[in-house]
C-alpha cells in the first residue's frame, strides 16, 4: 500500500508542478499532451488518492480494453474532480467502469450520492456553475472541453435521489 501511495503522490505531485508551470507562464491550464494513456492505470491511481476517504471505488474492466488518445494528466484531473463530486453529494460507493466498442473506450462513473436537481441539470457544463459553497465551478467545464479537444465526450447519463451515472467517451489508439 505504501508503494502504491507513494507512486500515486509522486504523480500528483508532477502534474501539479506542471499545472503550476504553465499556469505562471501563460495564464491558462497547461495544453495537450495527446499520447497513449491505459484508463484503469489512471482509475488506480486515483483510487490511491482516495484511500483513507469514507467511500468505496471499485473498478470494472472489461479485458483487452485499448489504450485511448488522450493527455494523462487531464484525465487524472477529470476522474478527480468526479470522484470529489460524488463525495460532495454525500456518496459513500462509486463504480468506475471501463469498456470499448470498435471506435470509442468509455468511463462510466456511477455514484451513489444525492444525484442532481433536474431544474440545474443543463447548466453543470457551465463556466462558474456551482452548488457548492467551496470551489469555482470549473471542474465539469474543463472536462468538457478538454474531452471536446481530443474529440471525446462527456455527458450526464441519469441522475435521480439515488445516485447520479456520467458517461466519459475517450476515442481509440489506431496503432
Amino acid at each position: 500500500i505504501f508503494e502504491k501511495v507513494s507512486n500515486t503522490i509522486l504523480n500528483q505531485i508532477e502534474s501539479l508542478s506542471s499545472i503550476a508551470s504553465e499556469f505562471s507562464r501563460f495564464a491558462k491550464m497547461p495544453s495537450f499532451k495527446i499520447e497513449k494513456v491505459d484508463l484503469a492505470t489512471v482509475s488506480k491511481d486515483v483510487m490511491n488518492l482516495f484511500i483513507d476517504e469514507k467511500i468505496s471505488i471499485i473498478l470494472e474492466v472489461n479485458e483487452n480494453t485499448p489504450q485511448v488518445n488522450a493527455d494523462s494528466s487531464h484525465v487524472r484531473r477529470i476522474l478527480i474532480n468526479m470522484v470529489r463530486n460524488s463525495i460532495q453529494a454525500g456518496a459513500d460507493k462509486i463504480i468506475l467502469k471501463i469498456f470499448s466498442d470498435d471506435e470509442n473506450c468509455f468511463l462510466i462513473i456511477e455514484d451513489n450520492g444525492r444525484g442532481i436537481p433536474f431544474e440545474i441539470r443543463d447548466k453543470i457544463f457551465e463556466q462558474n456553475f456551482t452548488t457548492k459553497s467551496t470551489g469555482m465551478g470549473l471542474g465539469l467545464k474543463l472536462a468538457k472541453r478538454f474531452l471536446d479537444g481530443i474529440g471525446g465526450e462527456i455527458k450526464l447519463l441519469e441522475s435521480t435521489t439515488a445516485g447520479t451515472t456520467f458517461q466519459i467517451t475517450f476515442p481509440i489508439t489506431k496503432n
